[in-house]
């Protein structure tokens, strides 16, 4: 009788010992790393031409994801700071990612190559300010007057203050690499360009002032390169 009990009492204690092992093993197997398949991100190679651009991107699998992006100026033309040219507007574009294998061969240190076609839509308008166009862009000419004095005539000056506007579509590629520096944070070094059609409103002189103060040639039709950097966060 004295070694059935003993026999009960080790299989119980087994079966115990078995089942917290179990549920061990079952709690370590819920501890799955959370896939991260959305990301928020920032632009901050875009301030250079005024414009705040960020935008989200979904992962769709471990190959391929989609984004959106939307640009906006910083600058309003409600008055001119300066003599300058000020400017608003928004930028829209649509990236579709096909993303090769992880480089790195590590989970939370990935190194990916990609290559991304591109659809974007831009439509802004602007102001030129008169001291700011007469002082840089305004054709002039010496005129004599009847006792030989010569004074400097602004022949295409402005009297006030002048307008133009601009949207484009643009088709093309991008190519890169992203970095995920930590399970959250990414990097993405980009670089490409496509065809840009571009529909400009305004008079001809004002092209100049506006390919001068905004970097990428905003007025420009044809082909254009394009690179930049992206700053994000999975969540």
């Amino acid at each position: 009788m004295k070694m059935f009990k003993k026999s009960v009492l080790s299989m119980l204690t087994l079966g115990i010992f078995t089942v917290g092992v179990a549920q061990t093993n079952n709690s370590e197997e819920l501890v799955v790393e959370k896939e991260y398949k959305n990301q928020f991100f920032m632009l901050p190679t875009s301030l250079a031409d005024q414009i705040v651009q960020f935008g989200y991107e979904r992962k769709f699998s471990n190959n391929s994801s989609a984004m959106v992006q939307l640009g906006l100026y910083l600058e309003g033309t409600d008055a001119l700071q300066d003599p300058t040219v000020n400017g608003s507007g928004i930028r829209l574009e649509a990236n579709y990612n096909m993303i090769f294998d992880n480089m790195s061969k590590k989970d939370n240190h990935e190194f990916n190559f990609y290559i991304a076609p591109y659809v974007n839509y831009f439509n802004a308008s602007f102001k030129i300010g008169t001291d700011f166009y007469n002082e840089n862009y305004a054709a002039g000419t010496y005129v004599d007057d009847t006792l030989g004095n010569s004074t400097f005539v602004l022949e295409d000056s402005l009297t006030t203050d002048a307008n133009a506007s601009v949207n484009h579509f643009g088709l093309g590629a991008n190519f890169g690499v992203r970095w995920t520096v930590s399970k959250r944070l990414v990097f993405d070094f980009y670089a490409g360009g496509g065809a840009q059609l571009s529909n400009y409103i305004g008079d001809r002189k004002f092209r100049e002032p506006l390919r001068n103060q905004f970097i990428g040639n905003l007025t420009t039709q044809g082909v254009l390169g394009r690179a930049g950097v992206r700053v994000g966060i999975l969540f």
